[in-house]
């Protein structure tokens, strides 16, 4: 074989060469990423973990902010613009935190101080809450001598929640651990109580009117089961953030 016959052998060679380690490195790449679902593989490279819906964390931390004992039916923290902790009310934020300390202590007294490390573990440590006496159901009294709440009489103040088959529904969409944060996904359809009919927005001006309804007892209702009547509903962005060690309200927004 002549010079040139062999140099063109060696470029053949050379070219095979490079392409099977081109392939063994692709091949090696792509059979790792094949251990791992696509929706994993962008979460890593965005370093945001998904989590499941009903995770026993994002169930918790919804629980902080989505109950009141004044037997109202919004959310607080569901409202027509973006809501940080600084948008509560002393009122609302009492209420919240008396929703949980009512797992805890029943109707037991308690002191003003172990409110306000209950206020602090839902929104931290820079909210200036007013202790007062605030409407709730059963009542506590604050004494302010004695730095206390003391639950007042229930035969002296009977108190009762009545709620009628019309509601807010909520659903939780799907939930993500990103860097110090918890950012939890919302959809929401705002309920009028008296007619039933669902809404966009907590003023309640942008009706929603191709709902899907089912009889319950008798009454029409949204059927809150229906993943198209879901979807209609407005989507929001709830947002936890860590500190010290435990996670914290920070905000929630309308998104779309």
């Amino acid at each position: 074989m002549n010079k040139k016959g062999i140099s063109i052998l060696e470029v053949i060679l050379l070219i095979l060469i490079l392409g099977l380690c081109g392939f063994i490195v692709y091949d090696k790449g792509f059979s790792n990423n094949n251990t791992v679902s696509n929706n994993s593989i962008i979460s890593s490279k965005n370093n945001i973990e998904s989590l499941e819906v009903d995770d026993a964390l994002v169930i918790s931390l919804l629980k902080k902010i989505n109950r009141r004992m004044d037997c109202g039916t919004e959310f607080s923290y569901l409202r027509d613009e973006k809501v940080t902790a600084k948008s509560f009310s002393s009122e609302e934020i009492y209420n919240m935190a008396l929703a949980n300390l009512f797992d805890e202590l029943g109707y037991s007294a308690f002191t003003d101080q172990t409110l306000e490390d209950e206020i602090s573990d839902i929104i931290g440590h820079n909210y200036d809450f007013l202790h007062n006496t605030y409407t709730t159901c059963p009542p506590w009294q604050y004494n302010s001598i004695e730095k206390s709440y003391n639950v007042l009489n229930l035969e002296e103040n009977p108190c009762g929640c009545t709620t009628g088959p019309h509601h807010t529904i909520t659903k939780i969409m799907r939930a993500e651990k990103e860097n110090r944060k918890i950012n939890i996904y919302q959809r929401v359809i705002f309920v009028d109580p008296l007619t039933g009919y669902g809404y966009n927005d907590l003023a309640k001006k942008k009706q929603i009117t191709d709902l899907v309804y089912e009889n319950n007892m008798g009454v029409n209702v949204i059927n809150e089961n229906l993943a198209s009547n879901i979807m209609k509903g407005t989507l929001y962005k709830i947002v936890f953030e860590e500190s010290n060690n435990r996670y914290i309200f920070s905000y929630s927004e309308p998104i779309s």
